[in-house]
């Protein structure tokens, strides 16, 4: 089923799946659940996750390039510091990108 149509009926939980590698590049995944999901590798390229819920999450490699992660409990995720972003990924305070890895302020 293609994300717009769940998202029509209010159905963006991936918990507890195994996304390895998945694209979500360009998605809109606002207030999407992803809790305890195996991420690593994904491309969230450009991708909207405001208020996403990643808890225990493994984001080992994801590429986080341009994406939006307001409202996201960084702490939560299981191999952030070795995800990729970019100057253009909006991340949560005290987060931001550095020479392509997130850094804390």
């Amino acid at each position: 089923m293609r994300i717009q149509r769940l998202r029509e009926r209010g159905e963006l939980y991936f918990g507890e799946l195994d996304l390895r590698a998945t694209d979500f590049t360009n998605m809109d995944l606002s207030h999407a659940r992803f809790d305890g999901s195996d991420l690593r590798g994904a491309k969230f390229n450009r991708a909207v996750l405001r208020g996403a819920s990643l808890a225990n999450a493994n984001v080992t490699g994801a590429d986080f390039s341009g994406a939006v992660l307001d409202g996201v409990d960084i702490s939560a995720l299981d191999g952030w510091r070795s995800s990729t972003c970019d100057a253009k990924t909006s991340l949560p305070a005290p987060w931001l990108c550095q020479r392509g890895l997130p850094v804390v302020r």
